[in-house]
């Protein structure tokens, strides 16, 4: 009996291949090798319950194992595991994407959607890696150069906290939120602010330190009450001694109780924290900062040279068009600290 012809032999076609593993998971305990890389660091924040995560998680993955660069390196934060740090981060809606460089820490933020959640990051990117050549300028820029900007942004602050006192039946933020506003971290930052102000060192913060405050930051800031008239409508913190003389004068413990009470208010609408700064810098009220108006705030705060200033208006400007836009403000300023920028 005649066997049958084998088949002829065929080469099985070239599997194709996919995309290896290129995510790192971050948490608390790891979260400082970010420190420790000079390119642009990619994190995502998600969780499991989150729908739109688990919709674009594959092409997240897709997307960072394609990218061939070497000054790119992309990572992921589990929301529900690293609450604390996700707050710390401002982090308030999923999936969200955070741009950071070891200079200058976040420089980037936004909230991908289902629909152009992967085109919006490669976008982001690309304007960081592109030809702007802005992530190159990032990885020469010195955080120190900062410190101006940083201390006008806190400056402001504590004037809005000095006119936005809490009232009584405030409601108190919850745990994570007062560990995130209250770090020991953020303590040595609002250190540094108080110091600043404390012209006389002599522990706290009289009406002539925070008129002078007042005047730095600008006049287009809407607090229209008198600083001392404020120093006396805050008065001494509940339970302490009677001023030792009028107006009262904000000790350090009180100073701390401000601040925190004002960032707590701040997490209920983190759009518009640095608002009152950016618009206080936009004198023209047109919507952006240009380089002359930034040039103009800063004389009033730092004696830094103006190439170095201009430096810093840059660093915001990353579309270079000349402009600082809110979106652009908000991205770098919201994670600059006053710490690092000392």
């Amino acid at each position: 009996m005649l066997s049958r012809p084998s088949a002829p032999f065929r080469a099985a076609p070239p599997r194709e291949l996919q995309p290896t593993m290129s995510i790192e998971a971050l948490d608390k305990y790891n979260w400082d090798q970010l420190e420790e890389f000079d390119g642009l660091s990619v994190v995502k924040f998600y969780a499991p319950w989150c729908r739109t995560c688990r919709t674009i998680a594959p092409a997240y993955k897709t997307f960072a194992a394609k990218l061939k660069d070497e000054n790119v390196r992309f990572f992921e934060v589990n929301f529900a595991k690293s609450k604390e740090l996700s707050l710390s981060e401002r982090v308030f809606k999923l999936p969200t994407i955070h741009f950071y460089t070891r200079a200058l820490g976040r420089v980037n933020a936004f909230t991908l959607t289902r629909a152009g959640g992967v085109k919006q990051l490669q976008s982001e990117v690309d304007r960081y890696q592109g030809e702007s050549g802005h992530l190159q300028m990032l990885q020469s820029f010195r955080s120190t150069a900062m410190a101006p900007m940083v201390r006008y942004v806190e400056l402001v602050g504590v004037m809005k906290a000095l006119a936005e006192e809490t009232t009584d039946g405030e409601t108190e933020p919850n745990e994570l939120i007062s560990k995130a506003v209250g770090s020991a971290e953020r303590k040595r930052q609002l250190d540094a602010v108080f110091e600043a102000i404390d012209a006389n060192a002599d522990g706290v913060l009289d009406a002539d330190e925070l008129e002078a405050v007042a005047e730095m930051v600008g006049p287009l800031l809407a607090v229209e009450t008198p600083v001392r008239e404020l120093l006396e409508r805050i008065g001494p913190k509940d339970g302490a001694e009677e001023a030792r003389e009028a107006p009262y004068a904000l000790d350090r413990e009180r100073f701390y109780e401000l601040m925190t009470s004002k960032a707590a208010r701040d997490f209920a609408a983190p759009e518009k924290e640095l608002l009152p700064a950016f618009e206080a810098m936009d004198t023209n009220g047109d919507g952006v900062i240009s380089r002359e108006e930034m040039m103009q705030t800063m004389a009033r705060i730092s004696s830094e040279d103006a190439e170095e200033m201009l430096s810093v208006f840059d660093v915001l400007d990353v579309d270079k068009d000349s402009t600082i836009d809110y979106e652009e403000f908000v991205a770098v300023m919201s994670g600059a600290s006053y710490k690092k920028a000392a």
